[in-house]
């Protein structure tokens, strides 16, 4: 957008942008710059029982030359997304998967030939532990918050005592794991496989998801994380 330049020198350089013959940048802006017009007559549309004011949008008549130069762009990629879906609906076989029915369906097959097959592109793009990592990574969180917590050293991990129904527990226990037999616990997760296992608890070449050990207490923790497809 450098007709929006603050500069002078640069608003009058008339500076031609050279594309492809599919795509003319020069009607893409004027395609996005009245659909952000038309937009500033509409307003802000809400939906569902969301209340109004709820969604707000800059005003493409009031907005200063660098968040037009923000808008603009934003506008372009907008349409071609739309256009997109447009073409993938108007595409029997590719735009099946814009319709809720078979989904379920589709998905087993889909996932089960890939797995079958051992789809390269998949496994490079780390479609197949996608969801074993998005969890590996709160847990590890998590673990993470939990070691690193101020807490008395106690000489061994107490369990919680259960009672059972309709009746109440006799004393309070202060239940606690592992983690509070130590103070000086470290921790490696395997998140995106780039864990090397600590030498100094094995010189091995695999690796668990998560490992914690303490060097003063001599206790070593291994967690392994199984996630299912999703269903």
């Amino acid at each position: 957008m450098l007709r929006d330049s603050a500069d002078d020198k640069v608003r009058e350089a008339r500076v031609v942008t050279q594309t492809e013959k599919k795509w003319d940048a020069k009607q893409a802006l004027k395609e996005a710059e009245a659909r952000l017009r038309h937009g500033d007559i509409v307003g802000s549309v809400t939906s569902r029982r969301l209340g109004l004011g709820t969604i707000t949008r800059p005003r493409w008549g009031s907005a200063n030359h660098r968040t037009r130069r923000d808008m603009a762009p934003a506008e372009i990629r907008s349409m071609d997304e739309e256009a997109r879906q447009v073409n993938a609906v108007s595409m029997r076989q590719q735009g099946s998967w814009t319709h809720w029915e078979g989904v379920r369906q589709r998905e087993e097959t889909s996932n089960l030939a890939h797995v079958l097959t051992s789809c390269q592109v998949a496994l490079s793009d780390g479609r197949y532990t996608w969801r074993h990592d998005q969890v590996l990574k709160e847990v590890a969180a998590s673990l993470d918050r939990a070691r690193r917590k101020k807490r008395t050293i106690s000489k061994g991990p107490k369990s919680v005592t259960f009672v059972k129904s309709g009746t109440r527990a006799t004393g309070s226990v202060d239940a606690s794991g592992i983690l509070a037999t130590a103070r000086d616990w470290e921790m490696r997760a395997d998140i995106q496989q780039k864990m090397d296992f600590p030498a100094e608890v094995a010189s091995t070449p695999f690796r668990s998801d998560v490992v914690l050990w303490s060097r003063s207490s001599k206790q070593v923790v291994l967690v392994e994380l199984t996630s299912t497809m999703g269903r």
